[in-house]
């Protein structure tokens, strides 16, 4: 929600013209008379200076400051779905809100940055923009570990106080080493679950502190398998440190798809997926107040425990799922979180299922 407003963002591809727009649909009232108060709109991905491409557009997350939209998402090739470069949207708040029973904007203005790079030279990816109040926001992402692990996070600062002059800065955040994550077992089959990567799943701004979290590849003491875990970070954007970092995992289990949720006390919740050799893909999550001790997840609980194994031909290509959260806008005690779970009672895993869950907790 922004500025009274609800917006969403998706991507729109076209493979069979090899093209690719940013849609975006956003709306006073969501239940106002004949949808009078809804506008949408759609950006062509593949405009650059001068010229375009051929890419579609991946996975889009929004953000927001006082003044505009911000849109990050990956751009990726139509022939085998490959990587190419990060792309960024800034769009006045102006340009695309109406006022009820008014007609839509005919055309909206926005500014685009493309092929941004990490401090080190590689090609950034996966950027993850936050909700601002003010002039500025921030984004995130990680870098790619590689054989040996990363050990930085970049963070870029966008400042849209002057219209029509919006600037972005770049930083390097160093942090503790991550590693690439294995992918999750699970009961009943030897499909394993993708736990995707170490990219960074959201980023929220409370409290002048940036919190975003991650998978990250573990070992735990006492379990000699490789493990994926849960890394959560707060830093201070300002001053551009990590105020606190810590890694959780579970013994003899897998834990991956995390998503943080904070408030401006520093009190946090954070929501994950969690599956083992006998443990099938279940929704748990994690709290601290902002009192507890610095770096530390003090107990974990079950939302809500896995029912069954899940399987898609071919083995090898199982996508995880994906978790999210939001504090309640009217509540700063008030934390609202959601996951998939595996559901069914076949033992043929491939009839089974995800279903979702959402929930929401508060510290006492």
């Amino acid at each position: 929600m922004s500025g009274g407003r609800f917006v969403i963002v998706a991507g729109a591809n076209l493979p069979s013209q090899r093209q690719s727009w940013v849609t975006i649909g956003t709306t006073y009232l969501p239940e106002g008379t004949l949808r009078r108060s809804d506008c949408t709109f759609a950006l062509d991905a593949n405009v650059l200076p001068g010229s375009r491409t051929s890419l579609y557009v991946d996975q889009p997350q929004i953000g927001m400051t006082e003044q505009a939209l911000v849109i990050a998402a990956d751009m990726r090739s139509f022939v085998d779905g490959s990587f190419q470069y990060s792309k960024m949207w800034v769009i006045p708040k102006s340009s695309l809100y109406n006022v009820e029973y008014q007609d839509c904007p005919a055309s909206i203005q926005y500014y685009y940055w493309w092929g941004l790079k990490n401090g080190d030279g590689t090609v950034a990816s996966s950027l993850v923009p936050a909700n601002s109040n003010s002039s500025i926001t921030y984004l995130l992402n990680s870098h790619t570990p590689g054989t040996i692990g990363a050990n930085a996070i970049t963070q870029w600062e966008l400042n849209t106080s002057r219209a029509g002059a919006f600037t972005l800065t770049r930083t390097t955040i160093a942090t503790a080493p991550y590693y690439a994550p294995p992918p999750a077992q699970q009961p009943g089959t030897s499909t394993r679950i993708n736990t995707w990567d170490t990219r960074l799943s959201n980023v929220v701004y409370q409290g002048n502190s940036l919190w975003t979290a991650q998978t990250t590849g573990c070992r735990l003491a006492g379990d000699p398998t490789e493990r994926s875990c849960l890394r959560w970070y707060q830093i201070a954007p300002q001053t551009r440190t990590v105020l606190q970092e810590s890694t959780f995992g579970v013994n003899n289990a897998f834990v991956y798809t995390p998503w943080i949720v904070a408030n401006a006390y520093g009190d946090a919740v954070a929501v994950f997926n969690l599956s083992g050799a006998e443990y099938p893909v279940g929704i748990y999550y994690a709290g601290r107040k902002g009192t507890d001790q610095s770096n530390r997840l003090p107990l974990f609980y079950v939302l809500k425990q896995g029912e069954s194994c899940y399987a898609r031909s071919p083995n090898n290509a199982v996508g995880g799922p994906r978790s999210g959260g939001f504090l309640d806008p009217n509540n700063s005690n008030l934390f609202w979180i959601s996951a998939a779970y595996t559901t069914g009672s076949s033992s043929d895993c491939s009839s089974n299922d995800w279903a979702t869950e959402i929930a929401s907790l508060s510290f006492r």
